[in-house]
């Protein structure tokens, strides 16, 4: 594999795992005066690709983390399988039937916990957008290097 991947792989695993911490530096850090100062712009910041509903935070040592359970979800099966990517180094290739399938387990887990129960279940909604945050992860990483990068280099 050459080195462009590498650094490419590692530059997108810093910066999952860099946004990965902004969500839950209050958590991690046990409510430290910074985070507690840094909390609000941090919070006004996440608002933007989260809702926020207090009912669907996930509670990590006595902090609620500042996106919800399925987005925390996401993110981390992002920054879990970034780190696989990155120790792996093989090449990647993700189908979209794959890409569907997790779309289809993570519509229908918001479908059946929100509008058919009514009942926010934060442990469904953690693990679909986990297993939905890996497949994103590797198809994108995979649309990246296997057009863009390999393209630059011809």
């Amino acid at each position: 594999m050459s080195k462009h991947k590498i650094y490419f792989r590692l530059f997108i695993f810093l910066l999952i795992g860099a946004w990965c911490i902004g969500f839950s530096l209050k958590s991690l850090s046990g409510g430290s005066a910074l985070s507690l100062v840094s909390s609000p712009i941090l919070n006004l910041f996440y608002h933007n690709v989260c809702h926020q509903a207090d009912h669907k935070l996930i509670i990590v040592n006595g902090f609620s983390l500042l996106v919800c359970a399925r987005c925390s979800g996401i993110y981390l099966g992002a920054l879990i399988t970034s780190v696989f990517v990155l120790i792996s180094l093989w090449n990647i290739k993700v189908s979209l039937i794959l890409f569907k399938f997790a779309l289809i387990i993570l519509v229908a887990d918001v479908i059946i916990n929100n509008i058919i129960f009514n009942d926010y279940n934060k442990l469904s909604a953690f693990f679909t957008g986990l297993f939905f945050g890996a497949v994103c992860f590797l198809m994108v990483i995979s649309i990246i290097e296997n057009y863009i990068l390999i393209k630059k280099q011809l």
